[in-house]
């Protein structure tokens, strides 16, 4: 899926985007929602923003590292 642009959005993430409410930046997380550790996803490891010897966990690892790592406020897994 190298290079894939989806042609439309999460109608919660549109909804966000048209009151500018985020800025809107993908993470690495596993692709298909296929995976539980985040350990071999496209972009590399992610690392755990709280502990690195520990896996974020769950498909969407690098949106939870984000938010404990107080990045950003809150985010969609993607």
């Amino acid at each position: 899926m190298e290079g894939f642009e989806s042609v439309y959005n999460a109608t919660a993430v549109q909804k966000l985007l048209d009151e500018e409410a985020i800025n809107y930046r993908q993470c690495n997380c596993d692709e298909f929602a296929m995976g539980s550790s985040n350990e071999n996803s496209a972009y590399g490891n992610v690392l755990n923003a709280l502990d690195e010897t520990k896996v974020p966990g769950g498909s969407s690892g690098g949106s939870a590292v984000a938010v404990a790592g107080g990045y950003v406020h809150g985010k969609f897994g993607k």
